[in-house]
């Protein structure tokens, strides 16, 4: 088991989970790069892309690392 990766893993994982959190709770406001990919790319595919960016793929991310933390592979080592 690597700490590490399981640390980084988490805070990853707790920062999709709040972005996420937000967006759900209409609390949109608070993106400064939700508007101008609104304007950008139009209402729903702006949105699309936001969602994609910040809350499921750095869930992704987030949930493989932890993951290799618990099978005790460092992502230090794989770069």
């Amino acid at each position: 088991m690597v700490l590490i990766n399981i640390v980084i893993g988490t805070i990853i994982l707790f920062y999709a989970l709040v972005v996420f959190i937000l967006r759900i709770s209409g609390k949109e406001r608070q993106f400064k790069k939700l508007k101008p990919m609104k304007e950008k790319f139009g209402e729903n595919t702006g949105s699309v892309i936001h969602y994609f960016g910040y809350v499921a793929v750095p869930m992704i991310i987030g949930l493989a690392i932890i993951y290799l933390g618990i099978i005790g592979i460092s992502i230090f080592d794989i770069f």
